[in-house]
């Protein structure tokens, strides 16, 4: 049960290099008592497995890497990744000297105002261009979107209300899956820029709450990065005032004429 499980791991010395714990066992649940073994120690390497959505939400949103039944090998170990401290997940490297980088800084949530995603696309292969590695989230169909863009190599999810067999998708119904694939580049000591477009999508079919919820989690996780920055290019119009004004409390608002501006600087 769940209080003896957090007997049995303060017990142990030395610690275990790894556990997993079910998401429902009798007593308090395995997510209240992952929480309390990293309340005591917060590198304790936790992975919860659950049967159900509603598990998967709630860990991911508590911060408790979480992998849903049945769990395929290769989910296993991109749990185990995000969960034992100093685990690899990539080569460390340096970024070029971009002239954004007074704008656009790792740790940071960014927002650009624009009815078409243009300045926010040219953003992120601006900063791929300069050595950052990147994770692309779109509304737009990703086969297009490689025709119109040099996007060999990067990983590319769709917001969709359809799965894919080519690539990674996030549903309306499903949004929470959206931090399950940052958890990576949330950890990578590379500087990484993941960009947004077509976020919309959620905002018209989410109640607007989740959506905050959502938002907030990303930024508490994006500010205790290894070396990430988020950036979502949004149109204004598409959504109702007091939620765009929400919304920018919780990103830094960066307007398009501002980076066209740093960019003809250093031309």
């Amino acid at each position: 049960d769940g209080r003896s499980a957090i007997e049995t791991y303060f017990s142990l010395n030395p610690r275990p290099d790894l556990v997993i714990m079910d998401h429902r066992l009798p007593g308090i649940s395995g997510l209240q008592a992952a929480q309390s073994i990293l309340e005591k120690d917060s590198k304790a390497p936790i992975v919860i497995v659950t049967a159900d959505e509603e598990g998967l939400w709630e860990s991911t949103v508590r911060g408790v890497p979480a992998i849903k039944k049945p769990a395929v090998f290769e989910k296993i170990i991109k749990a185990v990744m995000r969960s034992v401290p100093g685990a690899p997940t990539e080569i460390a490297g340096t970024a070029g000297e971009s002239p954004l980088a007074e704008i656009f800084q790792p740790h940071r949530l960014y927002l650009i105002p624009e009815e078409s995603p243009d300045a926010g696309m040219n953003v992120f292969l601006h900063l791929l261009s300069h050595g950052y590695k990147g994770l692309l989230f779109t509304r737009r169909n990703p086969e297009e979107l490689k025709k119109m863009y040099p996007l060999e190599g990067v990983p590319l999810v769709w917001f969709s209300t359809l799965p894919s067999e080519m690539y990674e998708t996030v549903t309306p119904f499903k949004i929470q899956h959206l931090l399950l694939l940052l958890q990576e580049s949330l950890r990578s000591a590379h500087p990484t820029v993941a960009y947004m477009e077509g976020f919309e999508f959620f905002i018209t079919n989410i109640p607007f709450d989740r959506i905050l919820n959502i938002i907030q989690v990303l930024r508490d996780r994006v500010t205790r990065s290894e070396n990430m920055m988020l950036i979502m290019s949004l149109d204004p119009d598409v959504i109702e005032p007091r939620q765009y004004k929400i919304l920018k409390k919780e990103f830094e608002v960066v307007e398009p004429d501002r980076i066209l501006k740093a960019l003809k600087k250093r031309v």
